[in-house]
C-alpha cells in the first residue's frame, strides 16, 4: 500500500463517538439514475444515537457524492469530546 493509500484510508475511518466511545456507521441514500449515486448522508453512534448533520450532494455528479462522503466523515471524526 503507498503512502498516499494509506493516509487516504485513515482519512476514510471513522473514530469512535465522542460522547460514548461507541462505534459509528455512515449511512447514505441512493438514487438510481444512470449509476447508483448518493444523494445524502450522515453518522450515527450505534450505542448512543449522537449524529452529524445530513450533508447533500447533487446525485448526478459522482465527485459531489464522494465529496459529501469525505466531508461527512471529516466532520464526525473532527467533533470535540
Amino acid at each position: 500500500m503507498s503512502e498516499a493509500n494509506s493516509d487516504e484510508s485513515k482519512f476514510n475511518e471513522l473514530l469512535s463517538c465522542p460522547f460514548c466511545g461507541g462505534s459509528a456507521d455512515i449511512d447514505c441514500d441512493a438514487t438510481k439514475d444512470i449509476t447508483w449515486s448518493i444523494d445524502n448522508a450522515q453518522i450515527a453512534c450505534n450505542e448512543c444515537g449522537a449524529a452529524t448533520e445530513i450533508n447533500w450532494c447533487d446525485p448526478l455528479d459522482k465527485e459531489s457524492c464522494k465529496k459529501c462522503v469525505v466531508d461527512t466523515i471529516s466532520l464526525w471524526n473532527k467533533r470535540a469530546v
